[in-house]
């Protein structure tokens, strides 16, 4: 049975897992295992119902510790409080399905984009270099303070797709990076030192 029970709303953040994952040695995180259950009512639902899937495949009768995890972002989540709040909602929830203390929220604010997006080398590092790409980065690196990197991924998407170029896949970016550099970000941080704290290196 696996040793954490990851609750997600999208394949983003299942690719984050799976990242997570296979980084934990560098990442100064033990060995585990792990599922991952997407909800299809993607950061809302996550937050409402995430112990209700956890309670539904809790391994029951066996002595081997089990943990619990729910990641959504903030934007979209329907929780109108600080993140750590929303984060506090949900683990009380979850400690209720007797996991006990074996539970954490992860609250991405405002949203896992701006997570992955904290600054433009990133944002062209997964979006590449064909004309319409750079002229829209080129734009960017001009103004003194960037308005959301998620949001600006997203409009770059757009005129890409409007030259007829692919777009470019978020989730593979996300297993194709170094997530050393992404504990400056105080949920992933949280996410991390969770797993270190169960789960200690060899």
């Amino acid at each position: 049975m696996p040793d954490v029970i990851f609750v997600v709303p999208d394949q983003p953040y299942r690719a984050l897992v799976q990242a997570v994952h296979e980084q934990a040695a560098s990442l100064m995180i033990g060995p585990y295992t792990y599922s991952v259950h997407v909800d299809s009512r993607k950061d809302a639902g996550v937050r409402k119902s995430a112990h209700e899937f956890a309670r539904l495949n809790r391994y029951r009768g066996s002595e081997q510790e089990q943990f619990a995890i729910a990641l959504f972002d903030h934007h979209g989540s329907g929780c109108n409080d600080l993140p750590e709040l929303c984060e506090d909602s949900v683990e009380t929830n979850l400690r209720k399905v007797t996991f006990g203390d074996n539970v954490a929220c992860i609250c991405v604010e405002p949203e896992i984009e701006q997570l992955v997006f904290c600054d433009l080398s990133r944002l062209a590092q997964c979006l590449g270099t064909d004309t319409q790409t750079m002229l829209c980065l080129k734009a960017l690196a001009e103004q003194d303070n960037p308005e959301d990197l998620g949001q600006q991924f997203r409009f770059i998407q757009r005129k890409r797709e409007q030259q007829g170029l692919p777009p470019r896949s978020l989730p593979i970016f996300i297993k194709s990076v170094d997530l050393l550099g992404w504990l400056a970000d105080r949920s992933f941080a949280k996410l991390i030192n969770t797993l270190r704290a169960w789960f200690p290196p060899k």
